[in-house]
């Protein structure tokens, strides 16, 4: 009999992916389980798997057990290849083993990781018989003769040879990990009473009993649970894998009794920490293993997925058509009931680290406590402080999301007169959850203020190293980024309330850049003002400018003696003169010249009051202010007004205006 397909292009068709590259393995494996079924209930049932190693020259037994897996071996006293299993075998996409969850493609998965898989089997029909062939792309496929042999054993060999990249570089070399593997995927075998013995063995004498294995780590602590989704029916095995190299609780979604795919809990569940505590102290991880009708009937022929829609593909079948979301989000149910005194205990941790992190380091969260219920559930515990301020933030800001969202719904309904009352107390409740999150968006940037005032005043001292005050610029740079303009900077970093509270909304802020090259202006002047401060006029008629006033902010730097030679107010005044001779291009790339008098002009010059300062701006004709740490005027001239402020001016009234917020925050700049 002839196998009637073109073998290399069924193999080439099929899909395997790099990151399963055990998954021919299992498909031996479970055809040996499946073998052994076909015996009914008889004793000694059987498999064998050996695992083959790369050639290693050095005799340390470690270089030995380390070196790659080139090969596998599996061997049962199952069935064997009879005259019906070799006929299905020979045939493509048989369904001799539908009844068994078989695909009929298995043994075509051998030949996508492997060059060849070399058969001998002894079986029992009428008498004992053997037959040997190898299957593989270049192999002559006609059904092999079998012999009659005096051996009265019945035996069932496969050797999977030559190990391709880049499945072989992919497959585990430790046997303890490929161990936990094997009953990892073939869990719903080992957790049938009537499991056969199962030995793993290797290159170097290392043996594992894969049935004691799985009693050590996993043992009759399985629960059982059913759930049903839109009618259709799942089973669900929940064991704790005790083993020390498991990382990560997952539910396994399996098809006859095959693990398909494998999903971390911690998607649904994201407080969970990677391994738990048992009663007896012992640490674990969970295993949610997931059954059912509806994913026999959906898994890919491949088994490395489900045909029903998680975003892609349609059930190919009568069966209604569920999401993966929809059985991942039922089979919680039983996790929870499994892991609930756990999942408690983890929550009452969580719940104190964060208020505690709260109230100590994080006041600006304090509105979030109304959601610890959710927090808890969602926050890894474990993290840093860093860690989980970056949690926290991301959780308000979802938070705040949500909230817009309902506020745009609810505002947009038109409620009846009869429904006003329920109406009221829907929007009661909204305006308390929206009012504690903007608490604490208010509340931190209270915060933010004061770590800028208390980097100001530090910054007005002498300098511990230099013996000197700082330089203008790290006081320019604390108000706003020097060379720079305001679309390129945060908001955060646009300090200029330091100066005047107005001075935060405005149209354009360019920082230390010569006039020629501001994209608003039309002008070939150099001259380069500390800031430039454009305003957006509220209203305007026709020909007036869009542009209601400018700023134009000079830094000194403190203490600075002399001051004659370069003469802030005079600088300033040039400044003005240049700008009035230049054109302000409007949205719409209209130019628009600032000479007009209904455009005001403000000017503030940052220094300290020397004596030197003082002479200048009494010639300035300026007044001194009520408390003696500046000066003020009106240049009717250039129709600008001026304000010479000292940085201890600025520092002194920017604490009194925030002073109220610091203290119902419960915080104080030195």
């Amino acid at each position: 009999m002839i196998m009637p397909m073109n073998l290399g292009h069924r193999v080439s068709t099929m899909k395997l992916p790099q990151s399963k590259p055990l998954q021919p393995l299992f498909e031996a494996i479970v055809n040996s389980f499946q073998s052994l079924e076909e015996l009914g209930d008889v004793d000694g049932k059987s498999i064998r798997i050996f695992a083959e190693r790369d050639t290693v020259l050095d005799d340390d037994p470690l270089s030995v057990t380390n070196s790659p897996i080139c090969g596998f071996v599996i061997e049962d006293n199952g069935v064997g290849f009879n005259e019906a299993n070799i006929g299905s075998f020979l045939t493509s996409d048989s369904d001799y083993k539908a009844r068994l969850g078989g695909k009929g493609v298995g043994r075509f998965m051998w030949l996508k990781a492997f060059s060849r898989a070399e058969i001998y089997s002894r079986f029992e029909d009428g008498g004992y018989w053997e037959r040997s062939f190898t299957f593989s792309l270049s192999s002559d496929l006609s059904k092999p003769p079998a012999s009659p042999t005096e051996k009265s054993v019945r035996l069932t060999r496969i050797s999977l040879k030559d190990y391709q990249s880049p499945y072989k570089e992919e497959a585990p070399r430790s046997l303890d990990i490929l161990a936990q593997r094997i009953v990892e995927h073939c869990l719903a075998f080992f957790l049938d009473a009537k499991c056969p013995t199962v030995i793993l063995e290797g290159t170097g004498g290392e043996k594992f009993n894969l049935n004691e294995y799985f009693g050590e780590y996993i043992g009759d602590r399985a629960s059982t649970h059913s759930f049903s989704v839109v009618g259709q029916d799942f089973n669900f095995r929940g064991v704790r894998l005790y083993h020390p190299s498991e990382r990560g609780h997952a539910l396994v979604y399996a098809a006859n009794r095959r693990e398909v795919k494998v999903d971390k809990l911690s998607k649904s569940l994201e407080a969970l920490p990677q391994r738990l505590g048992d009663e007896a102290g012992e640490s674990f991880v969970y295993l949610g293993f997931i059954t059912g009708d509806y994913l026999d009937a959906s898994v890919n022929s491949e088994r490395t997925g489900f045909s029903f829609p998680d975003g892609i593909g349609e059930v190919q079948s009568a069966l209604p058509i569920l999401t993966l979301q929809e059985i991942r989000t039922a089979a919680l149910e039983p996790v929870k009931a499994d892991l609930g005194g756990f999942i408690e205990k983890v929550h009452e941790q969580n719940r104190q680290r964060i208020d505690s992190f709260v109230s100590s380091d994080a006041p600006q969260f304090q509105p979030l406590k109304r959601y610890m219920d959710e927090l808890v559930q969602e926050v890894q515990p474990g993290l840093s402080n860093d860690q989980l301020d970056i949690a926290l933030h991301k959780f308000q800001r979802r938070k705040e999301i949500e909230l817009k969202e309902r506020g745009q719904k609810l505002f947009a309904e038109e409620p009846e007169l009869t429904t006003y009352d329920g109406y009221a107390e829907r929007l009661q409740e909204f305006m308390d959850e929206f009012n504690d999150l903007g608490k604490s968006e208010l509340a931190k940037y209270v915060a933010h203020r004061k770590v800028v005032l208390d980097f100001f005043d530090k910054s007005m001292k002498i300098d511990p190293v230099t013996g000197k005050h700082h330089l203008e610029e790290t006081l320019h740079n604390i108000v706003f980024p020097m060379r720079r303009i305001s679309e390129e900077v945060p908001h955060e970093l646009q300090n200029l309330w330091l100066l005047d509270e107005r001075l935060t909304y405005h149209r354009y802020l360019a920082s230390d850049k010569p006039l020629s090259s501001l994209q608003p202006l039309d002008s070939e002047s150099d001259l380069r003002p500390d800031m430039l401060v454009f305003d957006r006029a509220l209203a305007f008629t026709e020909g007036d400018t869009p542009v209601s006033s400018f700023v134009i902010v000079e830094f000194k730097r403190p203490e600075r003696g002399d001051v004659r030679r370069d003469n802030p107010i005079e600088q300033v005044y040039n400044h003005v003169r240049q700008l009035r001779t230049s054109h302000y291009k409007d949205d719409f790339g209209r130019e628009v010249k600032l000479q007009s008098e209904n455009v005001p002009g403000y000017a503030f010059i940052v220094c300290d009051l020397t004596s030197q300062m003082e002479t200048l701006a009494e010639n300035a004709s300026l007044q001194k202010t009520p408390d003696g740490l500046g000066y003020f005027g009106f240049n009717v001239k250039l129709n600008l007004y001026v304000e010479v402020l000292s940085y201890t001016k600025i520092l002194r009234d920017a604490k009194k205006r925030n002073r109220v917020l610091f203290d119902k925050l419960n915080i104080h700049s030195n």
